[in-house]
């Protein structure tokens, strides 16, 4: 999930100051140091003007998805759906991963192909509100993933299953490292998955999907 963003308030006789408006989002790349780029595409923008964009892009910036199961998992109508699906790919949010023939039909399958909007410089740019919009669509579907792997028994079925929370009390500068860690850790999970490919190929097996879910965020008081 993306990096929290930290709120900073300052107080004089006793009441908070109100936050001074954000400035405009920079278009172009925007340089991160040693990580490379992160950057707002212009066609990202144009991606996130209906709610439903929002949604579609955190559920695929995860997990392949077609407009037909996205329509089943959120009760929206499949041609509203489709329309969005296809324009976020005409914009180059959505590649088209593989079809599938079902019952006469043909499946699209899709899946996001900007994840530098959710960390980084290109997160940063965008709006409050769609920051909240895409983190809260992520988080909704991560629920719905670990919920159906408990109602199938897949997550108890395995003795070294994990889950953990907990609340620690940071300042900024173990805030900041902590955002590190996780960015690290990410990056390690990706190249398990790298280093298991060659092996599933070698030895003929499927493997199977494992969920992963990494945050970081400051909790209401």
């Amino acid at each position: 999930m993306p990096p929290g963003k930290r709120k900073k308030s300052t107080r004089r006789n006793g009441k908070p100051r109100k936050a001074s408006a954000r400035p405009a989002a920079k278009s172009g790349p925007k340089k991160t140091g040693s990580q490379g780029t992160d950057f707002l595409d212009p066609n990202i923008s144009k991606s996130l003007a209906h709610p439903l964009r929002v949604n579609i892009l955190a559920i695929t910036s995860w997990r392949v998805i077609s407009p037909s199961e996205f329509a089943r998992e959120t009760d929206e109508k499949l041609s509203k759906v489709s329309y969005h699906f296809k324009r976020l790919a005409e914009l180059g949010a959505l590649e088209l991963i593989e079809t599938e023939s079902v019952r006469g039909a043909v499946k699209h399958m899709y899946r996001g192909t900007r994840r530098a909007i959710f960390a980084g410089a290109g997160w940063e740019e965008l709006p409050k509100s769609v920051q909240d919009g895409v983190a809260g669509a992520a988080l909704q579907d991560f629920m719905k993933v670990a919920v159906r792997s408990i109602e199938s028994g897949a997550f108890s079925a395995r003795d070294d299953s994990h889950f953990t929370w907990e609340p620690f009390q940071y300042d900024e500068l173990a805030f900041k490292a902590m955002v590190k860690i996780l960015e690290k850790t990410r990056e390690r999970l990706a190249a398990l998955a790298e280093e298991a490919a060659p092996r599933l190929s070698q030895t003929g097996q499927e493997g199977f999907l494992v969920a992963v879910s990494l945050a970081g965020f400051e909790m209401s008081s």
